[in-house]
């Protein structure tokens, strides 16, 4: 009895000892080495596993709303919603087979993406329509591109479009193509985006545009607004904002539409099979004119109709971000320009004066939306830039803002780029 209790003893000092440097190892390993953490959930896994969804993205079950409606509960509200089944109305749904696009589109230019999992330092390649055809199903290539002028032709503008003001900010249509398996960096737009799946389905992973600072503070790439975290393996050591960010869930089958508001950031990934989709960009739309809809309710047209000359296309994002800090507001007095100008950008009294009779172009010593919408933007530009939004002043380089005054102390508001303000270059580029 007494050996064998010696024995007891014996071992357990060994055992003893051995734990106590391991442990002492292992706690100098997690000082010294992080990676020894435990680790977040979703660490190394695909984005969307570090926790549930706040929940799915709302959808309409019967299709388009009354353009109204669509800005009254979504665009002004910033809100993503599904569109059920609405791009079964759309030429493209049932006619753009394979054999059908090759034949008649065949010969049009298209750059293509080497690699489903979207890699923007990679370059693009062009090629025809016909040739990415005989390709896409084996290789792994992804088509996007503008729709080119004959299938802007054949294909009809969504209906919450027709009116209100929507059809005058058309930017630009795209259109998407693969064998399916697509998995798109985390980004956002600069402008608002509806895309219509013709075929194929989707996954939308969102994150509210109320996160943009967090998105924006590592490993983000200004040009292009997006994220450099790999989609399918987020490092969550390395971005610990991601831990606890909250997101919602889209789901688009053949046939329906998803509206994703300005600033919302987002990945798209594709199912298995040929994918298929359209979208369309357009700039914020700030007021909805509801005297434009008289009679129009049942207007149809191709895109082509709607679509803007590029030289139209930045003078309305701008006009957008000028005013969007008085959307909301029937009439914009003076105060309410002191207080969004003045305080915002640092704009004297006068200089806001002068700006507010130019616009109050009926002299009513009001502003209304009808005489937003008609000022020129390219006069605003060479002439008032100075109530431009404050990123316009942001020096990207130096990441710190800068204005510039005249010999007399004016603002001409412009921050320095290539040796030329920024506001005169893009009052040259119109």
């Amino acid at each position: 009895m007494g050996a064998l209790l010696w024995l007891v003893l014996y071992v357990y000092s060994l055992t003893s000892g051995s734990r106590g440097k391991t442990d002492a190892l292992a706690s100098t390993d997690l000082h010294e080495n992080e990676s020894n953490w435990p680790n977040p959930m979703g660490h190394m896994r695909p984005l969307g596993q570090h926790q549930p969804a706040e929940g799915l993205v709302e959808e309409v079950s019967y299709g388009f709303v009354h353009p109204w409606k669509f800005y009254n509960s979504y665009v002004f509200k910033s809100k993503p919603v599904i569109f059920k089944g609405a791009a079964r109305s759309l030429i493209g749904f049932s006619q753009w087979k394979d054999d059908t696009l090759r034949n008649v589109y065949g010969t049009e230019m298209f750059e293509v993406e080497y690699g489903k999992k979207e890699n923007r330092s990679l370059p693009m390649r062009t090629m025809t329509l016909a040739e990415f055809l005989n390709l896409y199903k084996r290789e792994d290539i992804y088509l996007v591109g503008d729709l080119v002028k004959s299938m802007q032709n054949d294909v009809e503008l969504p209906s919450v479009l027709h009116c209100g003001g929507f059809q005058k900010l058309l930017q630009t249509s795209v259109l998407w193509m693969s064998s399916g398996n697509t998995k798109s960096v985390l980004h956002m737009d600069e402008y608002e985006n509806i895309n219509c799946l013709l075929d194929g389905t989707k996954r939308v992973i969102l994150i509210d545009k109320e996160f943009d600072s967090e998105l924006r503070s590592m490993d983000f790439v200004h040009e292009g607004s997006y994220s450099t975290l790999d989609v399918e393996e987020v490092d969550m050591h390395k971005y610990p904002h991601m831990q606890q960010m909250p997101w919602w869930s889209g789901h688009l089958q053949k046939g329906d539409c998803i509206y994703i508001p300005i600033g919302w950031y987002h990945s798209v990934w594709s199912g298995m099979g040929r994918n298929l989709a359209i979208n369309v960009w357009f700039a914020k739309l700030l007021w909805f004119n509801t005297t434009d809809c008289d009679n129009q309710s049942t207007r149809k047209g191709p895109i082509s109709n709607y679509l803007k000359a590029s030289n139209e296309v930045i003078p309305e994002k701008i006009r957008s971000e000028i005013f969007e800090p008085f959307q909301g507001l029937s009439l914009v007095t003076m105060d309410d320009a002191v207080e969004v100008w003045g305080e915002e950008n640092e704009v004297s009294i006068e200089e806001i004066e002068e700006v507010f009779t130019f616009l109050d172009s009926n002299a009513d010593s009001y502003i209304s939306w009808d005489e937003i919408y008609s000022a020129d933007v390219d006069e605003i530009l060479s002439s008032y830039a100075y109530i431009l939004p404050p990123e316009y002043f942001m020096d990207q380089e130096n990441d710190e803002y800068a204005t510039h005054q005249d010999d007399s102390g004016n603002h001409n508001g412009y921050y320095q780029d290539n040796d030329k303000w920024i506001g005169e270059k893009l009052h040259e580029e119109l």
